[in-house]
């Protein structure tokens, strides 16, 4: 919001200056203040050409080469003040002094200042003075005293019709109201100011700001024809080219696809903005995209990081190359690198996020795959204990392929539970490489073990110690929670449908049934399948009374929302919460815990889910317990209203938690690359080798507290 004074010869003062009488000192001290005022449009000058919307309400920071001219500056007005109070220079250095002060963000200091030139009684200065001093209130937050402060030189500015104040001021009122998103009024000013002013320039940039607002109220025609009135005056540069880029943008979102193509296509094929034809091109692609051309979009996207690397839409580009591979090619593992391209680029905090928040999707995907194929073999374990006993010798081959079997405290026996070998004496098989000695493990067993000599597992098999009832639910879970995934992150529908079809068709009692009978009736819903999302969310509610998403299904079909008074669990809530009340948060964490596992059907399950993770975010100080907590309940109660409180929490957690993990990844990956050891560790010293001396590990371990470990 700085105003510009022009240069003019040494007998003319500044503009804003107030007309003086001949200095009758000049001799002693035109110097001086010739020089301070050189310095003032020096700053002046700099302080312009740091980018800056013109409607921001806060000033921008001045740079520390800026901050080192501004105290010269008041040294210099400094010396003016001290000893010229009677000189024709002093309202002069007054002004400057306040409006180093100001520009250097010691706002209050301004105050004083301009406060101070008021009291000098130089009309001249009245308009410009108030001015500053309204905006420095606004500065330092005194909005209710810094708007009345502007609305009165607003008006007195009217009357005086001192157009270069108006716009100044005309500029901050608007910048005021767009950061207390009072857009109305914004828009309100932002057209008186267009009709006060005569620099076409300035109102280019006003008619593309009140495009913005529209375009931010999701007013898209308005958008257009203030984006298109930008034209009818004198825009700069980027002020020209970002209103046709927002309008072929319009279009397309209006449905007018051929002609936001043929908008786009002009921009492009003008020379004048080859430095934003990566962003076009980038427009471009999306077309294709958003028509199903999805190969022709893919290829598209790739030109632009071929060809404008450096350009905004080049990330873009890499974000939607992903979204092509995740959700149309359903190739996860070439979507997940290209989202990794992108957090680790230079582009703008939202595109870094959301390439975060993909690849989150992603390894939680992988995840949940893996578990599942973990607990179908652990059923196989169950079903057929031959299985597990293939699976260790399998694993054990790897172990002699890999030399660990010349450790001194290699034991085959060690790594597989030879107990559950005899449970059946089904088809037998035989070792016939010779890795394993008959004499050792399978010497205990009555099978014949032969199977091919390439089969080697490189995990430990684990045999299940839950029941097959237990692991078929957990089958069940991982499948709902998958489908979930699909639904509303992996952005593929069908394939949710799969998966909660197949639960209802396999798990018929699975115990959070009543929930993916909602979710399926979700799916219809956003299919446009009202009636068969209605019996779905008919049956919760008729059913399913006293579960948490009998009133999630009341609310879809309007009827009304079932009591909970008589909730075996509503008693011990409250008790809870009465335990919080008095910061006994130890015990009210143990007894919302005891009502998630003794009422796994109550309504007050997800409440007590989201109550224990807010006391550990909030007043434990245990972000990683709160975390877990609000995990839990995204996974189970998917579309409550307090999973759309954590949402976000649980995506930005979960995506910190891997950049940490991939920072530890590349140092590990660095130090690797160091010297060799040898140049570095005497090789008679073995203290400081990674896995000497294990046995010493205890004395150097602190006791374990066992008891605050249960606790």
């Amino acid at each position: 919001m700085i105003t510009i004074i022009k240069k003019y010869s040494p007998v003319i003062l500044l503009l804003f200056l107030p007309a003086c009488s001949l200095w009758n000192n000049f001799t002693t001290f035109f110097n001086l203040y010739y020089n301070t005022r050189e310095l003032y449009y020096e700053v002046q000058e700099d302080m312009a050409n740091l980018t800056k919307d013109p409607f921001q309400l806060k000033e921008p920071a001045a740079t520390p080469q800026i901050k080192n001219k501004l105290t010269k500056l008041q040294e210099k007005t400094s010396r003016i003040l001290q000893h010229q109070s009677e000189s024709a220079f002093f309202d002069d250095a007054v002004f400057i002094s306040g409006w180093a002060f100001y520009t250097n963000g010691d706002y209050l200091r301004a105050i004083r200042k301009f406060q101070e030139l008021l009291s000098l009684g130089n009309e001249d200065y009245e308009l410009l003075a108030n001015m500053y001093i309204g905006k420095s209130e606004l500065q330092i937050r005194n909005f209710a005293s810094g708007i009345a402060i502007l609305h009165e030189v607003r008006d007195s500015a009217v009357a005086q019709d001192n157009k270069d104040i108006l716009k100044d001021v005309y500029k901050t009122i608007i910048g005021y109201h767009i950061d207390r998103q009072e857009y109305d009024i914004a828009v309100n000013q932002a057209k008186k100011l267009i009709e006060i002013s005569n620099d076409n320039k300035l109102n280019a940039q006003v008619a593309y700001r009140i495009g913005l607002i529209y375009l931010e109220n999701d007013n898209e025609e308005e958008a257009i024809s203030a984006f298109e009135s930008v034209l009818n005056y004198s825009p700069d540069f980027t002020t020209e080219f970002e209103s046709r880029f927002e309008i072929a943008k319009l279009m397309k979102k209006l449905g007018n696809i051929e002609e936001s193509r043929s908008m786009f296509n002009r921009l492009y094929n003008e020379g004048k903005y080859s430095t934003y034809w990566g962003d076009v091109y980038y427009e471009l692609g999306l077309i294709e995209y958003e028509d199903n051309n999805f190969d022709k979009a893919f290829d598209m996207f790739s030109n632009v990081n071929v060809l404008y690397p450096t350009s905004k839409g080049a990330m873009e580009a890499q974000l939607m190359m992903g979204e092509i591979m995740r959700n149309v090619y359903a190739d996860y593992d070439s979507a997940k690198v290209y989202y990794d391209k992108v957090k680790g680029s230079n582009t703008t905090p939202e595109i870094k996020a959301k390439a975060e928040q993909y690849s989150q999707s992603i390894m939680r995907y992988i995840s949940l795959k893996e578990n599942i194929i973990k607990t179908e073999r652990q059923i196989t374990y169950k079903l057929e204990p031959q299985e597990f006993a293939r699976d260790s010798l399998a694993y054990l081959r790897f172990l002699a392929k890999s030399k660990d079997e010349n450790r001194e405290d290699f034991s085959p026996t060690s790594f597989i539970d030879t107990t559950q070998l005899a449970l059946s004496d089904t088809s037998g098989i035989s070792d016939t490489t010779g890795i394993v000695p008959s004499d050792t493990l399978f010497a205990q067993t009555t099978y014949d073990f032969s199977f091919d000599d390439d089969y080697v597992i490189e995990q430990q098999p684990v045999y299940p110690q839950i029941s097959l009832d237990s692991l078929e639910s957990k089958i069940a879970t991982h499948y709902f929670t998958l489908g979930n995934l699909f639904f509303t992150d992996m952005m593929r529908p069908d394939s949710a449908y799969f998966y909660y079809n197949l639960i209802l068709e396999n798990y018929p009692n699975f115990t959070h049934k009543p929930r993916v009978l909602f979710a399926l009736g979700t799916y219809y819903e956003t299919n446009d399948q009202v009636e068969k999302a209605k019996e779905l969310y008919s049956i919760v509610y008729d059913e399913y009374k006293t579960h948490p998403i009998a009133n999630e299904a009341a609310k879809k079909l309007s009827k009304p929302l079932l009591r909970t008074e008589s909730d075996p669990a509503l008693e011990d809530y409250l008790l809870a919460e009465e335990l919080i009340e008095i910061s006994d948060y130890d015990s009210a964490i143990f007894l919302l815990d005891e009502i998630i596992q003794k009422y796994p059907e109550s309504v007050y399950k997800a409440k007590s889910l989201y109550t224990i993770g807010w006391l550990y975010e909030n007043e434990v100080g245990q972000p990683d317990s709160a975390i877990s907590y609000y995990q839990k309940l995204l996974e189970e109660y998917r579309y409550s209203d307090f999973a759309l409180v954590v949402i976000d929490k649980v995506n930005i957690f979960n995506a910190e938690q891997e950049k940490i993990l991939r920072e530890k990844k590349e140092a590990e990956k660095l130090s690797t690359q160091a010297a060799p050891l040898s140049d570095h560790v005497d090789q008679s010293d073995t203290t400081n080798i990674p896995g000497a001396q294990i046995e010493n590990l205890e004395e150097l371990s602190e006791p374990v507290d066992t008891t605050r470990l249960k606790e």
